[in-house]
């Protein structure tokens, strides 16, 4: 005779808001000692996601005002002087740097990889092809024979394909293209965004 399983029995989920309550009196010191302890540690995780999210928000804020000195008020003080390039008397020199923001949104992805594949940049784009096969024992030799071989032979499962492009890779051929000309580059396709910045030496 088959014996039955025993069912785990379900975690028990103790409240603790209430310090008065039976369970925790009958622990005497030793109880009220745990919930302190408990207490101070959501008191000291509670203290420290404030404090992350604080010091998250101060580098939100510093970054955009960096952002703003470099590629605004910095940039139009030296466009205002007719340079390009500065040192100053403290040693520090100060030259303007051309650069591209870019990204490929989901909407244009494929338009995009089609536009890359036809100007012969196919080589940035990563793939990564994945065959399904089934459950049993004909399936996974299939498996193995693929891998093998690494053969299309056995391609009777679903095959699926995802292509990247790393967005360091995209930004610096984009930025070596605009800057050589030769190429008419879709700006909205790969939403390309020029600026100028400055650059501390």
């Amino acid at each position: 005779m088959a014996s039955r399983k025993k069912k785990a029995p379900a975690e028990k989920v103790v409240d603790f808001s209430d310090f008065e309550t039976p369970d925790v009196e009958a622990g005497g010191n030793a109880g009220k000692n745990a919930l302190r302890a408990l207490g101070k540690l959501a008191q000291k995780q509670a203290k420290a996601e404030k404090k992350l999210g604080d010091l998250e928000a101060k580098v939100k804020l510093a970054t955009e005002e960096l952002r703003l000195i470099a590629e605004v008020e910095f940039v139009t003080a030296l466009d205002d002087v007719g340079l390009s390039e500065v040192k100053l008397p403290s040693g520090i020199s100060v030259e303007i740097e051309d650069d591209v923001k870019t990204s490929i949104k989901k909407d244009n992805k494929v338009a995009a990889y089609t536009w890359l594949r036809d100007n012969d940049l196919s080589a940035i784009i990563k793939n990564q092809v994945v065959v399904i096969f089934g459950r049993g024992k004909r399936e996974d030799q299939k498996a193995q024979t693929l891998v093998r071989n690494a053969s299309k032979k056995y391609g009777e499962g679903q095959v699926g394909q995802t292509t990247k492009v790393e967005p360091q890779t995209l930004k610096k051929v984009m930025k070596e293209l605009l800057a050589d000309g030769k190429v008419d580059v879709p700006l909205e396709l790969f939403s390309i965004y020029r600026l100028r910045r400055t650059k501390l030496k």
